[in-house]
């Protein structure tokens, strides 16, 4: 089986980026291709009526939304913590330095974002696929909430560097909110999925 591991190969390397953002990027792209390799296997169950294949096939859609989504961001976190390392390298003004925080710490939050998202489109997935496929679908959802904590955690730090006290103080509480809710979504996914296996005993 051909493995790319070119991310990985820059991941390790010894310089800035790609750092910890991209890498929680990384984590959840790895959790919707697990996604999508469960809504492929679903909708093409051939004992399965047509209104089963369309269901499937929108979710497809979703899930390869996600996967270019977070694909792009990636790359976004990759960049905007160059920006932030060579404004402070360069000692730019603090406006500037913390316009530089500021996109740092969005990237990361929109990761948040998105892998919530993902968590209600692996519900949905985890509710209708069969038995056999729930343990995939687990992964997916821990691969998920892995992203949110690194995420939360990589925003944070980059809005540490933000001089203005009131921005740090909405940022840091806007991430943390973020934060919140994706761990909300996982409990519910993991909940729902407790559920599922009790009830097929």
């Amino acid at each position: 089986m051909p493995v790319d591991d070119s991310f990985l190969d820059a991941l390790k390397r010894p310089q800035p980026d790609p750092g910890g953002g991209s890498a929680a990027a990384h984590g959840a792209l790895t959790a919707v291709c697990l996604l999508q390799k469960v809504a492929v296997l679903e909708k093409n169950r051939a004992s399965e009526g047509l209104h089963h294949k369309r269901w499937w096939s929108a979710v497809l859609d979703q899930i390869l939304a996600l996967a270019e989504d977070f694909r792009r961001l990636r790359g976004e976190d990759a960049e905007a913590y160059r920006r932030l390392a060579e404004a402070i390298k360069t000692e730019k003004a603090s406006k500037d330095q913390d316009e530089a925080a500021v996109d740092a710490s969005r990237v990361p939050l929109t990761i948040m974002e998105t892998s919530a998202k993902a968590l209600q489109t692996a519900h949905a997935v985890g509710e209708r696929c069969a038995r056999r496929l729930w343990a995939d679908v687990a992964v997916a959802a821990e691969f998920l909430g892995s992203t949110v904590q690194g995420a939360f955690w990589i925003g944070l730090a980059n809005a540490e560097r933000i001089k203005d006290m009131q921005r740090r103080e909405d940022l840091v509480q806007i991430l943390g909110a973020q934060r919140a809710a994706g761990e909300d979504q996982l409990h519910l996914l993991r909940k729902a999925l407790k559920g599922y296996i009790e009830a097929s005993r």
